[in-house]
């Protein structure tokens, strides 16, 4: 039964006929006015009896043009609201809901919801103005608004199935929506019903998947926890919320190895990673244009591969406020993407030189002088965002990996130590102290620690291709150990193909005397740096290991001059696995 019809003024009004949408618009006007407590006032119009005079939202601090739509829209609705006089309730109630959609979009609820209260009711049958109440009074967060909000998303399920024209997404979104409300208040089983009523409709609803999860996962029925997650990364693969919690569940569970995938997945994903569309707050929403909603629609399209369209809203953000540090700092990434370096680069020094969000434009342009070749002036950089952070492990990486690759071994060393230190589960440091110290000499610290590593649970493929190669091609026979090398070089190539792997199984094999299979695997990853665009700088090192091998001569350098560390495929993009190297996820 929903909520409204125990009100225990509903009745007289059943009592006179009124339908039950009817009853539900007038019982939740009644709430929202004692709510309200003198904020908003009843007033009698002519042709509209009992409406909510809608108050004037302080905008003061609002950027100019925000403030200009809030004040364009708001005369928009009074132009209607004057001209219509006794002749199109549905007009007003039209003017009532597109200003409470525009005072939504903003945040403002509590106007949003009296603007609600009108269009509903002059407009009883329409859905979306309980619907939208709803969503604003259960973003006020009290109790009482959130049991009125239950009552009003029931109403709006009640008229979305009356209306044939209604979108499905819409009435799960709904469902949802209710579900999620009923958790807030302790009624579980109620809420449970909802999101069990989302799957009899769309079984791969990923939100509602969640949502079960979540309370199997409270009431410690983990097994059935992971059921319902297991389906939700099904359909939605880069659900961040989801994949945690399972990885947590398998963790409760005892399967380590399965939590330790989870949880790593889910700290690759950007953002929640998914959103199911609801269409209603969709066209809400998209009428937030305020710097901050447009620098978070940049930030999807980017994450959706969309990047003309997201250059077209970081340009609507800065007509907005062209001082605007995050839209700055987003299209510097864009146009360091594209190659346009300096021009990005011109972006960070502009928002380094404002002051607001300087630190994190110092670690983007650190980051693309590193990959684009300017180690020395990324050191620079990044020590200066250390002399404000020295506890950034991030930063402190990054200022070992352009000391690497200045040549400067021993100061990179001590970056790397410091980064190990710090953070216990840093790959890339890890494989960078191991690298120093081979650098220096010192072959058998480079091997005791990356044996370390692994002995501690470290099993990243960074850290195992290493050591193969250390193991395999170090000019210190105390230190070599080929078919420990081939352990760990076989296995790899045969989960993933590519031509790092190829090379050091190559070197294992030729460490271990066979050599026909060096010069095979070798031929292979020599084919494949061929057709490779943009490799031929590996070409030369890669044939020099492969006539050795036919010398029937094992390698003795496990890495050339192109394979530095650390390696960068392209600015601000994954690393070759290889290197350990992690961009910067800001």
């Amino acid at each position: 039964m929903p909520a409204w019809q125990t009100e225990p003024d509903a009745e007289p009004f059943r009592e006179n006929g009124l339908s039950r949408v009817s009853v539900a618009v007038l019982v939740t006007g009644a709430a929202l006015v004692a709510w309200g407590a003198g904020r908003y006032v009843l007033t009698q119009f002519a042709s509209s009896p009992g409406l909510v005079a809608i108050p004037q939202p302080s905008l003061e601090r609002l950027p100019e043009g925000v403030r200009q739509q809030l004040i364009e829209t708001r005369a928009a609705s009074d132009r209607v609201l004057e001209e219509s006089g006794d002749s199109s309730a549905l007009l007003e109630a039209r003017a009532y809901g597109e200003l409470g959609k525009v005072y939504a979009a903003y945040e403002f609820y509590d106007e949003a919801s009296a603007c609600f209260v009108n269009a509903s009711r002059l407009q009883p049958q329409e859905y979306r103005w309980p619907y939208l109440m709803a969503y604003s009074l259960a973003r006020n967060g009290s109790q009482q608004q959130k049991r009125t909000a239950v009552a009003l998303f029931e109403t709006a399920l009640d008229l979305m199935h009356r209306d044939m024209s209604a979108d499905p997404r819409q009435i799960s979104s709904a469902r949802l929506r209710l579900g999620e409300s009923l958790r807030e208040l302790a009624q579980r089983e109620r809420a449970r019903e909802q999101f069990a009523r989302i799957l009899e409709l769309n079984s791969d609803h990923s939100e509602a998947l969640l949502a079960l999860g979540q309370m199997a996962s409270q009431d410690g029925r983990s097994e059935e926890a992971v059921g319902y997650l297991e389906r939700a990364i099904a359909t939605a693969p880069s659900y961040k919320d989801a994949t945690a919690l399972l990885a947590a569940e398998y963790a409760r569970l005892g399967d380590r190895d399965r939590a330790a995938e989870l949880q790593a997945r889910a700290e690759s994903i950007e953002g929640r990673g998914n959103r199911i569309v609801d269409p209603v707050l969709s066209e809400m929403r998209a009428l937030n244009r305020s710097a901050a909603a447009l620098n978070r629609k940049a930030r999807s399209l980017l994450r959706a591969g969309q990047t003309r369209r997201a250059i077209t809203v970081l340009r609507q953000v800065l007509a907005i406020d062209p001082e605007n540090a995050t839209a700055q700092l987003n299209m510097g990434d864009l146009l360091i993407r594209a190659g346009r370096i300096d021009e990005g680069q011109a972006l960070y020094r502009k928002v380094i030189a404002a002051g607001d969000g300087a630190e994190l434009a110092r670690r983007k342009l650190g980051y693309s002088l590193l990959a684009a070749g300017q180690p020395a002036e990324a050191v620079d950089e990044y020590r200066r965002v250390l002399l404000t952070s020295p506890n950034d492990a991030r930063a402190r990486y990054f200022a070992g990996a352009a000391l690497s690759l200045l040549g400067r071994h021993e100061e990179a060393l001590s970056e790397f130590e410091a980064v190990c230190a710090a953070e216990s589960d840093h790959i890339g440091a890890r494989v960078g102290r191991a690298r120093m110290n081979y650098a220096l000499g010192r072959y058998r610290e480079a091997r005791e620690t990356l044996e370390s590593d692994l002995a501690a649970g470290l099993t990243a493929t960074p850290i195992q291709v290493t050591l193969a190669r250390i193991l395999a091609a170090c000019p210190d026979e105390d230190v070599r150990d080929g078919p420990r090398a081939l352990e760990l070089a076989r296995p790899l190539f045969q989960d993933q193909q590519s031509v790092v792997y190829a090379e050091s199984l190559a070197m294992a094999y030729a460490e271990t005397g066979e050599f026909d299979r060096a010069v095979d695997t070798q031929q292979w990853a020599l084919e494949r740096v061929r057709s490779a665009p943009g490799a031929s700088r590996l070409v030369p090192h890669v044939e020099l290991r492969g006539e050795s091998y036919r010398q029937q001569k094992p390698c003795r350098i496990p890495w050339s001059d192109a394979e530095r560390f650390p390696s960068f495929a392209s600015p601000l993009s994954r690393n070759d696995e290889e290197s350990g190297a992690e961009p910067p996820s800001e």
